[in-house]
């Protein structure tokens, strides 16, 4: 059955791909040094630290944490409303796994 399959899909010209072109992101084509892909670190040069760019202090991260916590806040709501529901059908342990989540969290 195997040669069938090989007989009916001839063998490419091109090489395998390897781990090297692989890694390009460009398949048939090897990085070459200097060119826009990124390479490997060799041992004598370690890898560069990536820069920090002060997200955290940015105007837009404050207002972000803020949304964070509305709905963080919208969500604890909607899991008492859940527990307040199963109290009422008398269902004292999903009740009580919902009410523990929202203090827990």
């Amino acid at each position: 059955m195997r040669g069938a399959i090989l007989a009916v899909a001839p063998q490419s010209s091109r090489p395998p791909l390897s781990a090297e072109w692989c890694r390009s992101g460009v398949r048939g084509q090897a990085p070459r040094p200097g060119s826009a892909y990124p390479q490997p670190h060799s041992a004598d040069s370690p890898p560069r630290p990536r820069r920090r760019t002060g997200w955290r202090d940015a105007p837009a991260s404050a207002d972000a944490r803020l949304k964070i916590d509305l709905v963080r806040d919208h969500l604890a709501g909607k899991e008492m409303e859940i527990g307040r529901f199963y109290q009422r059908r008398a269902q004292w342990l999903a009740a009580s796994v919902r009410f523990r989540n929202v203090v827990q969290q």
